[in-house]
């Protein structure tokens, strides 16, 4: 699971290179330190393998923000970058959720 999250914070951090949104730094900064900071938490995760699950409770938040940046920094007007934040912050929340929230413990 962590793998998919870390590709997933690849492609958000990439976003804004992909769709030539290079003009707005404030949301390549913001796509590119959230992106970098799940892809940090899924390396963390897999090079650390143990019970806890802190990691996916902040890639859960991180989540959260993927998905309120777009209007918070005024992008709501550019669909496609509208579309793919929303799609993959929906992604991030939904898979850090089940894992903190549903996910059996290791070992069971």
């Amino acid at each position: 699971m962590y793998w998919l999250m870390g590709t997933i914070g690849l492609t958000f951090a990439a976003i804004p290179f992909l769709l030539h949104l290079n003009y707005n730094l404030l949301a390549v900064g913001i796509s590119v330190l959230l992106g970098g900071i799940i892809v940090v938490i899924s390396g963390v995760k897999a090079a650390v393998h143990r019970a806890a699950r802190w990691e996916y409770s902040i890639a859960g938040i991180l989540g959260l923000a993927i998905l309120a940046a777009p209007f918070i920094l005024g992008l709501d007007v550019q669909h496609k970058a509208l579309i793919l934040s929303l799609f993959l912050g929906a992604v991030v929340t939904l898979l850090a959720g089940y894992q903190v929230f549903f996910s059996p413990p290791p070992g069971e």
